[in-house]
């Protein structure tokens, strides 16, 4: 079965301690998510490198607003057929920011763009996209993958390409890790076992139903205004919402709230919802064009026209007002809860200011990882990149 412990201290000796009890056989797996003050990394690292176990994780950004060192461990034995992989297959170039398009060329794009858009897959020019050298066995027998879970750098483009395309129906959750310039000297701390990596990932792939979907947790925002119809997009820029500019919706909404002030206005995002008017996906508004009438959004394409989409902004602007460390109230039962998250980078650079609390706690059958730089997600849909602060998901393994 598997087994989750989060580790929540004060102390790097007494969590040392603490790890010198667990006794994973070495046929397993253990996926890692570790934060602590850069003095006290080093011991903690070293006692991880000594689980007997395969181990697979990254640095990652603090989970708790009372404890400055936090360890979570996951740990997948031999009995749950599952294989640990390593990929480096590059990003690829973002959507350009700013790039507007006028009327004319959106109109030309609808009826000449579908070529370049959908190649002929069955065409000699067509090709596969690049896979985890340990995932093509898996391939090759065409065996049942219920779940992918992984640690990557900020570069995870290709990677996203290369899951969606090999596995379009297997739930996917993967961290972004933190940044770590300041505390290890490498733009991102990612391991496996003996191994650091500065880029790449690290993943394991969970074979037959042992894994139970993805379940995003998006109670952390809230909306403004109504609902609303995107009725004309191009990349990843909405020009027109209900066909009225949709900068314009959104400066009245902002206009009406009591912070109208540009420099107090709070983060815009805006999620797409489903029949049902639940969020089933989340961009962040990057900037408004007030001549065009148009919002820029983080991702590299905008919601399709005819979505229905909603105006949303944060709840909580600190670690101290939002605790990943609580389940949600509708999670409960036996399951193991693997849950990524998404916390600010203010939470992330004042870790180190945190008033240490004076007792250690241990979460039982929940694995929590953290990053500032957000994590990614897949419920049959596409893996895509959650960047907003205190929004996580879960992965529900039994």
């Amino acid at each position: 079965m598997f087994l989750a412990r989060t580790f929540l201290s004060h102390s790097e000796q007494s969590l040392i301690k603490s790890l010198e009890n667990i006794k994973f056989t070495p046929s397993s797996t253990t996926l890692i998510a570790l934060h602590a003050p850069a003095p006290k990394l080093q011991p903690l690292f070293d006692q991880i490198s000594k689980l007997p176990s395969k181990n697979i994780g990254c640095l990652s950004a603090p989970i708790s607003s009372k404890h400055p060192i936090s360890l979570s461990l996951l740990n997948i034995p031999s009995s749950i057929e599952h294989r640990v992989w390593r990929s480096t297959i590059p990003g690829t170039e973002r959507a350009q920011v700013g790039r507007w398009y006028s009327r004319e060329q959106i109109k030309r794009e609808r009826n000449e763009g579908s070529m370049e858009s959908s190649p002929d897959w069955n065409s000699d020019t067509a090709h596969s996209p690049a896979l985890p050298h340990a995932l093509q066995g898996f391939v090759e027998a065409k065996r049942q993958i219920s779940g992918l879970l992984f640690f990557t750098d900020d570069a995870p483009q290709g990677l996203a390409t290369s899951l969606n395309h090999y596995f379009p129906k297997t739930a996917k959750i993967g961290s972004i890790a933190s940044s770590t310039p300041f505390i290890t000297g490498r733009p991102f701390t990612i391991f496996e076992s003996g191994s650091i990596y500065s880029d790449g990932a690290v993943g394991v792939a969970i074979a037959g139903t042992k894994a139970s979907g993805i379940h995003p947790n998006f109670s952390s925002l809230r909306p403004i205004g109504i609902p609303l119809l995107t009725t004309s997009t191009a990349s990843n820029i909405i020009y027109t919402m209900n066909d009225l500019p949709a900068a314009d919706i959104l400066a009245q909404l902002l206009g009406s709230r009591d912070n109208a002030n540009v420099e107090d206005r709070p983060a815009i995002y805006l999620g797409v919802l489903d029949a049902q008017e639940k969020i089933t996906r989340t961009f962040s508004v990057l900037a408004g064009s007030p001549s065009r009438g148009a919002l820029l959004l983080d991702g590299e394409h905008s919601p399709t026209v005819g979505s229905k989409v909603q105006f949303l902004i944060s709840a909580h602007d600190t670690l101290d007002h939002f605790d990943i460390t609580t389940p949600p109230m509708t999670q409960g039962g036996s399951a193991i809860d693997a849950h990524f998250a998404c916390l600010s980078p203010m939470d992330t650079n004042s870790s180190s200011s945190m008033t240490p609390s004076n007792d250690e706690t241990i979460i039982y059958n929940r694995f929590l990882v953290a990053s500032e730089n957000g994590f990614m997600m897949d419920r049959g849909e596409g893996l895509w990149e959650c960047k907003i602060p205190f929004v996580g998901a879960s992965m529900k393994l039994r």
